[in-house]
């Protein structure tokens, strides 16, 4: 069970006519309480090849343990604006966010306390520092609207499983002490050709550096394929998004007509198995490509519309199978949903 409450407020003053300043603040507190319930459960034989009621499941006792955790975080965001004309702007931000803390059970808390081991990281709250450039400009007499912007973002204490090392068996758990930057350089372009023609091209490029790791003298089993200075999992490089939306009035007895289209691939992802702990990341077998189509009518309260979905048919593993074997860790993997053809007939006679 999880109870969570969050108060955001922010302040933007304009200290010129070209200038302008803000600043918001966001307190976030969470309470959560975790129930476990442990029962086990024997069978007794039956030689008599029939079901025998007085030897059925037999149940031993039931222990249940409630387990409290409190967690809050105050994150901020900052921003400068100019706007140099009426048509662009550029801006400066530099905010954090936080995510879920990394949660122990009693057990995990205890062996640590008892081994005088401190958790690995900050377990309080894992963060997100980011720092963003960007502008947006108006063009072609408000045809053509161009976005663009460079993002550092930080990553403090990334939860990863592996083994910390105690006396006697070691145990596993989620543990921070990974820290890593992620750029990223977006580009978005909306065209207006005519006013019946519109023409969208979205484009992102992600690149990662880990920039720390954890004590190997506190750790084992942690993922080998992550290493100071190299890749983080997960991202993908480049990403590319193009999008067509044509409409034409009365075209038949006054029904109007659109189309739109639109296309998404992505770079293959690298993956790992947090339970094999590979020395290589595990790639993905295919790029993610996804192309949608929308074909339809309207004529007063009436609109049809054919849509295909994952038109081009693809069907290649798009996330990474990280098991290296199968079994119980076959994670990921996904495929893409199959060619999906919908027909939708509306009608809206509200004046």
């Amino acid at each position: 069970e999880a109870e969570a409450m969050a108060v955001y407020g922010e302040v933007e003053d304009a200290f010129t006519d070209a200038f302008s300043a803000s600043l918001g603040v966001r307190y976030h507190d969470e309470d959560r309480t975790n129930t476990s319930i442990y029962s086990s459960t024997s069978f007794f034989p039956d030689f008599t090849y029939f079901s025998d009621p007085y030897f059925g499941p037999q149940g031993s006792g039931v222990t249940t343990t409630v387990e409290e955790t409190s967690f809050d975080h105050t994150s901020y965001r900052i921003g400068l604006t100019w706007t140099p004309s009426d048509n662009g702007m550029v801006y400066v931000t530099q905010s954090t966010a936080n995510r879920a803390p990394i949660i122990l059970t009693g057990n995990e808390r205890n062996a640590l306390a008892n081994a005088g081991i401190e958790q690995v990281g900050d377990i309080d709250a894992a963060e997100l520092s980011n720092f963003e450039v960007g502008t947006k400009w108006t063009l072609a007499d408000g045809r053509m609207q161009i976005e663009a912007a460079y993002v550092i973002g930080d990553w403090q204490d990334i939860p990863l499983w592996a083994q910390v090392q105690v006396p006697g068996n070691p145990i596993s758990m989620p543990i921070g002490g990974t820290d890593a930057d992620v750029t990223s350089t977006e580009l978005a372009v909306t065209w207006a050709i005519t006013d019946s023609l519109q023409v969208n091209y979205a484009y992102t490029y992600t690149d990662t550096d880990v920039t720390e790791v954890p004590d190997p003298s506190l750790v084992s089993n942690y993922p080998g394929a992550i290493r100071r200075g190299g890749k983080l999992y997960n991202y993908s490089p480049e990403t590319h998004n193009i999008g067509v939306d044509w409409s034409r009035e009365g075209i038949v007895s006054g029904w109007d007509m659109y189309l739109s289209a639109n296309y998404v691939t992505r770079d293959r992802v690298d993956g790992i198995n947090p339970f094999r702990a590979p020395d290589s990341y595990v790639p993905a077998s295919a790029r993610y490509q996804n192309l949608m189509l929308n074909f339809g009518v309207r004529k007063g309260p009436w609109d049809v519309v054919f849509s295909v979905r994952n038109a081009g048919g693809h069907d290649g593993q798009y996330l990474p199978r990280t098991s290296l074997g199968g079994g119980d860790a076959q994670l990921f993997g996904l495929l893409q949903q199959p060619t999906t053809y919908t027909l939708q007939v509306s009608y809206d006679g509200m004046p």
